[in-house]
């Protein structure tokens, strides 16, 4: 049997700590069964919990439902979470297997985020209790990264997928920084050299976007519109080969199960 779950020191620290994590459904009534279930108040029954939805989740995930898939990880995130205060006051061993059950949701759920994001899906904001306003869902998933990196500051699958984040986000320089942050902590798979791979298709798309706009600023007027013609025919045939050269659910799938 598991020990009640006692993280806190006194009457004064008796918050809810569902307050610190996010839900994303659209109302109760519209909630199942699984995403109203509440917190226990045994340690372990909590982790096993948390595990049982990342579990049902990687399922959805790897069958392309992605909604759903998002919404076990969600629930996951509230069952395993423990404030700063209460992961202090675990012992060594309790601290590994909540962070053995946590890194995972956390990183899976930002996989769940990019993909929906790759396939073109929308992503509702996530409506954390207690902020009046919804936070961006890639400012959840960075959140949930540092959270990961500060934990494990050598976490390989956290760098890759910080690096994933970063470049759904434009900032190729940062993404290749990350990447290499994921290839020295022992990264070095198949997934990383395929992003490397659309990291350098983007740089140079975006070298050339840029010769063409300073080129274009010299040129003669009579030519500037042919010019802008050819670069945008130019740009449908990149995003074409990109398209067949990198499908969008690859990397992606390497889900941390």
């Amino acid at each position: 049997p598991g020990r009640p779950f006692q993280a806190f020191r006194g009457p004064s620290r008796q918050v809810t700590v569902a307050r610190l994590l996010p839900h994303t459904m659209a109302s109760t009534a519209d909630a199942e069964a699984w995403e109203t279930d509440e917190r226990g108040y045994v340690f372990e029954e909590r982790l096993a919990t948390a595990a049982e939805h990342k579990d049902r989740g990687n399922e959805h995930f790897k069958a392309g439902e992605w909604q759903i898939a998002l919404r076990r990880y969600e629930r996951a995130l509230y069952h395993c979470a423990f404030d700063p205060m209460q992961m202090y006051d675990l012992m060594e061993k309790h601290k590994a297997a909540a962070y053995a059950v946590q890194t995972p949701v956390k990183l899976n759920y930002v996989a769940c985020v990019l993909q929906m994001r790759e396939a073109g899906l929308d992503v509702a904001p996530v409506q954390v209790e207690g902020e009046e306003e919804p936070r961006d869902p890639l400012d959840r998933c960075e959140e949930l990264i540092g959270e990961v990196l500060k934990a494990e500051p050598n976490h390989a699958k956290a760098h890759f997928r910080r690096a994933q984040l970063l470049r759904a986000r434009g900032d190729t320089r940062a993404a290749q920084e990350a990447l290499e942050e994921a290839e020295r902590a022992g990264g070095g798979s198949a997934s990383v050299r395929a992003e490397q791979s659309r990291l350098r298709e983007m740089a140079r798309a975006e070298r050339s976007r840029e010769r063409e706009l300073y080129s274009g600023i010299i040129q003669p007027s009579s030519n500037v519109k042919a010019a802008d013609e050819a670069a945008e025919r130019r740009a449908r045939r990149g995003q074409l080969v990109e398209t067949l050269a990198l499908p969008v659910t690859g990397p992606l799938r390497a889900l941390w199960w």
